[in-house]
């Protein structure tokens, strides 16, 4: 579903350049082109949130920026991110593209644009966010070669310093966005994350035509009809497709995919600017089209053997279906051995069987069910050496890491420890609903104070295998709480908090493994009533 997505937003953003000489010839300027463009997408995407109210509202199945082992952001520096993407980034990179379009020709134009997948991957690599698979490797060389022929099967192009440039400012605007946007594109919903990088843009756009001579806006209906089409199909439909196919599939993917882009320019513009296709260009599209091939092949081949270290960007979205089966296995409705049949749950969520083996494939790479041979899928039965193992390596990893934090930690980590800690106290670790076991509640708050502890540390590799451990173990400890009814868990946290804020290496490495001692002493003998009351 990312690639399908990637491909539509690519195709949306080819036929701007069709939809622009259009609009060229009939009177638009360029100023008039973006500044109505990101207007009009602004005020549909407005609209589009004020009619579909959930569409304000990621899906609950997204996974979080937390969990991906990315560091944690206020909401506020989300959005400023957010609008700061279209009235910095996507204002800056059409002002520059649409610039250099009045200097040199649009191919060799497009060929200095579409060097940003190259920029992208090998950025999004160095940045530690993607892995360079060889898979990847061929899809890309395969997609920066297509492109290639595509633009330079057209023949003889005009060169000019600047508009180059100009071009190859673009292209690295546009990598910059691309990387800056994965930072936020899994904390907010696609729609409310495209209205504000276009409010953005139109912000930055209609500020500078105040400062100037303004914007001439007498053109005819058939500029106002194509300027149209630029802002719904090429602006608001396509920004949509890419913000969603981004989440699914990661940053180098996407960039790659999205090189599919001049095929269709190429093909728009000889359906209806009267221009052919030559051998060479049909070639380049063919290889440009493989590369999509390469990467469906290597999603379809590795889906099942590397599913617990994919990451979550990389991942289809369930919707609900996920948390609720590992909410109804947290609360003890499915005894531990118990098989989790795919037809029952599919009945009871009121969901596809697809949908359920993939949550329950999903389930088992967290730890939160298993796989048996020839009896399908089923809750984990307690094992003793299992759990010493998970609080052994948790007890070797997680010391260092908050001495990393509190050697690493600023003002914002300690304000972040606190209120975490904060939440954790005011947090009920029973409500009536959930019996005897934590509540869903308390536990997220739980995780989310150990989490804040470490994420000071500042090292994405580390914080990735926290939550690997964290919730591998995350079933035992749920169903922990009958067995210590008389641990004291809120003196424990309380001393961990002071010790971090305290800045005391030491001491604070001590009480968290010692807190850890206590949690796996807690989990290594297996109470006779768990589960028996569903």
């Amino acid at each position: 579903m990312g690639a399908a997505l990637c491909l539509l937003s690519a195709a949306g953003f080819g036929a701007m350049a069709i939809f622009g000489k259009l609009a060229y010839d009939a009177g638009v300027s360029p100023g008039a082109l973006l500044l109505v463009r990101f207007t009009l997408a602004a005020v549909l995407l407005g609209i589009v949130l004020l009619v579909r109210p959930g569409l304000r509202r990621a899906a609950s199945g997204s996974p979080r920026g937390e969990a991906a082992g990315r560091p944690a952001m206020t909401r506020g520096r989300v959005l400023a991110i957010a609008i700061g993407l279209g009235a910095i980034g996507y204002a800056t990179q059409a002002s520059l593209f649409f610039s250099a379009l009045q200097l040199m020709d649009a191919s060799l134009l497009a060929l200095i644009l579409y060097t940003y997948p190259v920029m992208v991957t090998v950025a999004a690599v160095l940045l530690g966010r993607d892995r360079l698979t060889p898979a990847r490797g061929a899809a890309l060389a395969a997609a920066s070669g297509g492109t290639l022929l595509v633009l330079l099967g057209a023949g003889g192009v005009s060169f000019h310093p600047l508009g180059a440039l100009l071009a190859f400012a673009s292209a690295i605007t546009y990598t910059v966005y691309i990387l800056v946007a994965d930072t936020v594109v899994h904390r907010l919903a696609p729609v409310v994350l495209s209205a504000l990088v276009m409010t953005g843009a139109a912000g930055t756009l209609g500020t500078r035509a105040l400062l100037t001579s303004g914007v001439d806006l007498g053109f005819g209906v058939s500029g106002w009809l194509w300027l149209a089409c630029i802002a719904v199909a090429s602006t608001v439909v396509a920004m949509l497709t890419f913000f969603a196919g981004l989440k699914r599939t990661g940053p180098s993917t996407a960039a790659i995919l999205s090189t599919f882009e001049p095929v269709v320019t190429a093909t728009l513009a000889a359906l209806i600017l009267g221009e052919s296709l030559t051998p060479v260009q049909l070639a380049g599209g063919a290889l440009v089209l493989s590369s999509v091939v390469i990467l469906q092949l290597r999603r379809t081949g590795t889906r099942r053997q590397d599913q617990s270290l994919r990451p979550a960007s990389d991942q289809p979205d369930l919707g609900p279906t996920r948390p609720r089966i590992q909410g109804a296995i947290m609360r003890g409705e499915h005894a531990p051995g118990e098989a989790l049949k795919p037809q029952q749950l599919a009945q009871q969520h009121e969901v596809s069987l697809a949908v359920v083996r993939e949550a329950l494939v999903r389930l088992v790479g967290e730890g939160i069910a298993v796989r048996l041979p020839n009896r399908g899928f089923a809750v984990p039965d307690f094992s003793d050496r299992r759990w010493q193992e998970i609080a052994e390596a948790r007890r070797t990893v997680e010391p260092v890491m908050l001495r990393l934090a509190i050697e690493r930690g600023d003002l914002d980590w300690e304000a972040r420890v606190r209120a975490a800690h904060h939440r954790l106290t005011r947090t009920p670790a029973y409500v009536p609903e959930e019996g005897e076991y934590y509540s869903s509640a308390w536990s997220e708050a739980h995780r989310v104070f150990h989490r804040t502890l470490l994420d000071g540390c500042g090292n994405l590799v580390l914080l990735d295998t926290f939550d690997r451990l964290w919730t591998a173990g995350e079933l035992a400890r749920r169903w922990s709480a009958q067995r210590t009814p008389d641990r004291d868990g809120v003196a424990e946290h309380r001393r961990l908090e002071e010790a971090a804020l305290a800045r005391d290496a030491d001491t604070a490495a001590d009480v968290l493994a010692q807190h850890l001692t206590l949690t796996v002493a807690a989990l290594t003998s297996t109470p006779e009533h768990v589960g028996q009351q569903s």
